[in-house]
């Protein structure tokens, strides 16, 4: 297991069960969003990372900027990861859930995107989606 902790963003790569787990610990601004979300492309590029838990729970929401720039920045290298699964932790708004819906949608669409996609409120469900016990990442 290794970890990289910043100030507003914590990730953990469990190399034996090929996971790489990001948590926001708070809500950031542009500048810190985009800066952790290129931390977290940098760790998903390392070798044998085929499934992603990111937990954006305290992120109140992508302004249009941050999607437009996903999409146009990110989605293209995130594709060429060979990622089976993500699971996404998103917070109780709706809204929030449904712009990633969208995001993940386009990128399928401009990117022939192919790793499996869900949002989930929680960690537990999260984990167990991915077939994996919360037990294995003590």
């Amino acid at each position: 297991m290794s970890k990289t902790n910043l100030d507003y963003l914590q990730i953990t790569l469990y190399e034996e069960n090929n996971i790489l787990y990001s948590k926001w610990t708070r809500d950031v601004t542009q500048d810190e969003y985009r800066a952790g979300i290129k931390q977290i492309l940098r760790r998903l590029q390392q070798p044998h990372i085929y499934y992603w838990i990111s937990d954006c729970g305290k992120l109140t929401g992508l302004t249009i900027l941050n999607q437009q720039w996903l999409l146009r920045e990110i989605a293209p290298a995130l594709c060429s990861i060979p990622l089976k699964k993500i699971a996404h932790i998103g917070n109780d708004d709706v809204f929030s859930f449904l712009v990633m819906d969208n995001i993940v949608q386009k990128t399928i669409e401009l990117y022939d995107f192919q790793a499996d996609f869900m949002q989930f409120k929680t960690y537990e469900a999260a984990v167990h989606w991915l077939g994996f016990h919360q037990s294995q990442f003590a």
